[in-house]
């Protein structure tokens, strides 16, 4: 993709005036593994997860590997906000986390999310180029 952060952007924008809620409201809602099409979300597909696996749903553990491979991964606008128990982690455009995209939250589960900071556990759009 030549320009995540402006396709991020545009699909806000685009529920966002679909809907007439304000940009403000709107949370970025993650769902791992999601196969079917739904109108309300768009997929994502090579994600790998540094330091961590996703689990069922959106929930997260600590691995022993460097890097796994995440399911196709759905993304939703809604204005829901996210659990009080979620983990915010960065999405990198590479693996040199020098590019940020945006955070997406998940559920870390029985872990503390302490863990998965002091692990620097993050998302990576594209492993091969970096």
């Amino acid at each position: 993709m030549f320009s995540p952060e402006a396709f991020i952007t545009a699909t806000r924008q685009l529920v966002a005036q679909s809907n007439q809620w304000s940009l403000e409201e709107l949370n970025m809602r993650v769902e791992v593994g999601v196969t079917e099409d739904r109108v309300d979300s768009f997929k994502i597909q090579g994600l790998r997860l540094m330091g961590a696996e996703c689990r069922k749903g959106n929930t997260i553990a600590v691995v022993d590997e460097v890097s796994t491979e995440m399911q196709t991964v759905a993304l939703s606008w809604t204005r829901e906000p996210s659990a009080p128990t979620a983990i915010t982690l960065p999405v990198y455009l590479y693996r040199d986390r020098k590019n940020l995209l945006f955070t997406l939250d998940f559920d870390p589960g029985d872990v503390e999310k302490t863990v998965f900071y002091e692990r620097s556990v993050a998302v990576t759009s594209n492993s091969a180029l970096s």
